[in-house]
């Protein structure tokens, strides 16, 4: 786990690490701070397959997944994914506008549609 520290817009990151894939949970806000994601998930997974999932739509958890290599699988709840699509435009502008830092992370955001859409609830 990378944890959050108490710090506002960083989410807590889940990394799982089995005997054949790892999945990833949340992926941090921006290709910046995924880079770093994947950088850690380097350090105690050397699985060639990765999964990534998202807790919901807000752009710290999903943003940084467009830094994960094009292999990973995204997997996302199709409810989830309405948001996303319906949402997440809005959000990554309001966020965009409470700080300049917020605002470069989220630049060259282009988020990643997901390969699988899960009907589970």
């Amino acid at each position: 786990m990378i944890p959050d520290g108490r710090v506002n817009l960083v989410p807590n990151i889940g990394i799982i690490v089995g005997t054949r894939a790892t999945l990833v949970v949340d992926a941090g806000m921006g290709p910046r701070n995924g880079q770093i994601v994947v950088r850690e998930l380097a350090k105690v997974s050397k699985n060639p397959q990765l999964y990534f999932t998202t807790t919901h739509f807000h752009p710290e958890h999903v943003t940084g997944g467009q830094a994960f290599p094009a292999s990973t699988i995204v997997i996302r709840p199709k409810v989830q994914q309405e948001e996303v699509d319906r949402k997440q435009p809005e959000f990554i502008v309001n966020f965009s506008r409470r700080t300049p830092e917020i605002k470069a992370l989220l630049q060259d955001v282009k988020p990643r549609a997901p390969d699988i859409v899960s009907t589970v609830r």
